[in-house]
């Protein structure tokens, strides 16, 4: 009987064991603004924002795809138009400890810079990836506004430890990084 009282009591006991509930939470977080522009020669819009996720298995953190709205007011008598961008800013920061991460920045394969223009469209050069709608002579040159959508691939290019010196993903803490990443567009009508 004894054998019995203590085989029930071990199994009321193992059963309270796994019966604790785990509970874990996480927060989503919106960066969030409100902007209007529809007068100026020259609109560009973000229409997502990054939010970059460490893949253990991979030891490397996801690519994204930055999606943009280009708008522009023709210039009429214009003969040629040329839009280029550039990278200003591309690197992720945290609050309690001096490790940074690079973003690196690609157009149809081709990474942006911050110290050369990479050209989106040239019409001149029939260099129109993406945006063939604002490269067409009626839009550029005409009287009007028009808009084309396109994006950006976006993926993290290295990280630096505390000390500045490069460092493999896994020797980071965890944590989150946060900053601006942000590119230039310049847009040029010739004239005759």
């Amino acid at each position: 009987m004894k054998k019995y009282s203590l085989f029930i009591i071990a199994c009321f006991v193992s059963i309270n064991i796994f019966a604790e509930n785990i509970t874990s939470s996480a927060t989503a977080k919106w960066q969030t603004s409100a902007f209007k522009d529809t007068s100026s020669t020259l609109v560009i819009t973000p229409l997502s924002s990054l939010n970059f996720q460490y893949a253990e298995g991979s030891n490397s953190f996801s690519k994204e795809y930055g999606k943009f709205n280009i708008t522009l007011m023709g210039l009429i008598g214009s003969t040629d138009f040329k839009l280029t961008s550039k990278v200003i800013s591309d690197e992720l920061v945290r609050f309690d400890d001096p490790s940074k991460l690079k973003v690196a920045i690609q157009w149809h394969g081709q990474e942006l810079s911050k110290t050369q223009e990479t050209v989106l469209i040239s019409t001149g050069d029939g260099v129109h990836a993406g945006l063939t709608p604002l490269a067409q002579k009626e839009v550029y040159a005409g009287h009007g506004r028009d808009s084309a959508q396109a994006d950006f691939g976006f993926s993290i290019k290295n990280a630096m430890n505390t000390t500045g010196q490069n460092t493999d993903f896994t020797q980071l803490k965890d944590g989150t990084w946060n900053g601006e990443v942000a590119v230039q567009f310049t847009a040029t009508w010739a004239k005759p």
